[in-house]
């Protein structure tokens, strides 16, 4: 349909746009002058990476070509790569600017570019912010300019593709926490006002909703889940066989009438493209909360193998202490949970799972110590829930056999 136009079609893992973000150059000599722009490639290299519809070449592969110009049609045809970011990282003053451009690598071409300016006394705040925009405009910029370039069908609007990737890296890349689920809000009401019809910021919201609700942040139950319902139905009228639309239209179901409906979408999304690793996730989860919780931890190691360096990685641990919950082995469930928040240490869920783990380990101590951490976050947090949580996890496993 028309509608379904307006977003990329999903594609072979072979047609991913894959980019290289080359060392930012430093017109100066000076040392710290080649730290701060050596600095700046690194972290955003790092957040490029994490953008969804892309691949990016690792860092030391990149920092090879530091001292010696690349030729854009040998990087192309050594390294495979379709699009290059180059660019310079200079401090002038008391302020620091930033140029990038984007080659296109088949033919040298620059099909973009633009500099961000500020202060130096605002570095400190401005970097993560700044680092995230500048990935989220160039991931943008690079898969529009791929599916022109290839013939797939690009977004219908730039800016809505740029305010949706800045809307995944506040949910996802900042640790989940009250002000960051507001602000991916924004973002993804920013994305829908530039274009009404860009089904994967319909199914974020869902997830983005669906999410509140289960840690309890939500101050409207009943209106966020009648917006779940809304925004996850919508996203399948505009893209029914879409991967990621159908991981959204999973957390949809998982709100509205429970985990055992997740499965098949998730098993849809997974044929489509078995290399999600948020996918495996998911699956397993769902699976471990309907009490399949065997082929639950297939799944959750399998996406734990898949992006062992994922930023996401700390939730996929957090799901893999539900399988021993379900056996009631809080043992084995505490070190998987603790495993969690060595990664995220803020994040309400396992927290809050640490508390009631320990409890019932007889640690009360502990459990003290770490509901008071949980209370600083989320004064209003019942443990009451998350006994009950608990405990429905292994009742299913009871039933299910």
């Amino acid at each position: 349909t028309e509608n379904q136009q307006l977003i990329p079609k999903p594609s072979p893992l072979g047609d991913t746009p894959l980019a290289i973000v080359l060392p930012l150059g430093s017109p100066s000599l000076d040392l710290e002058d080649r730290y701060f722009s050596q600095g700046v490639t690194d972290d955003l290299t790092t957040m490029l990476a994490r953008m969804q519809g892309l691949l990016v070449i690792g860092r030391g592969t990149a920092q090879t070509f530091a001292e010696t110009p690349a030729d854009p049609q040998v990087l192309a045809e050594t390294l495979n790569v379709g699009w290059i970011v180059e660019g310079s990282a200079r401090r002038t003053g008391d302020r620091f600017r930033i140029n990038l451009s984007l080659v296109d690598a088949t033919n040298g071409a620059a099909v973009w570019g633009d500099s961000w300016e500020s202060p130096l006394s605002a570095l400190t705040e401005l970097d993560d912010d700044l680092i995230r925009q500048m990935a989220a405009t160039l991931a943008a910029r690079i898969v529009v300019a791929d599916a022109q370039r290839t013939g797939r069908v690009a977004p219908a609007n730039i800016e809505a593709w740029e305010a949706y990737h800045r809307a995944i890296t506040a949910f996802y890349f900042q640790g989940v926490s009250i002000s960051s689920t507001r602000e991916a809000l924004d973002w993804i009401d920013r994305t829908l006002t530039y274009d009404p019809h860009f089904a994967y910021a319909h199914g974020l919201r869902a997830t983005v909703l669906s999410g509140r609700i289960v840690i309890g942040w939500s101050e409207d139950t009943k209106g966020d889940l009648d917006a779940v319902r809304r925004s996850g139905e919508t996203a399948m009228e505009l893209a029914p066989e879409d991967p990621l639309v159908l991981q959204h239209w999973a957390y949809a179901l998982s709100i509205t009438q429970g985990p055992a409906r997740s499965i098949r979408p998730l098993e849809r999304s997974i044929a489509l493209d078995p290399s999600s690793p948020q996918a495996q996730a998911d699956l397993g989860y769902f699976l471990s909360m309907s009490g399949h919780t065997e082929r639950g931890e297939v799944h959750i190691d399998r996406a734990l193998a898949l992006s062992p360096s994922d930023p996401r990685r700390y939730s996929w641990l957090s799901y893999r202490a539900v399988p021993p919950i379900a056996r009631r082995d809080y043992e084995e469930a505490l070190r998987w949970t603790a495993a969690s928040v060595e990664l995220f240490d803020a994040f309400p869920v396992t927290l809050g799972a640490m508390a009631v783990l320990c409890r019932r380990l007889g640690r009360v101590e502990e459990s003290e110590q770490w509901g008071q951490r949980l209370r600083a976050i989320d004064p209003n947090v019942s443990f009451g829930s998350l006994n009950d949580w608990m405990d429905g996890i292994a009742t299913a496993a009871d039933r299910a056999g």
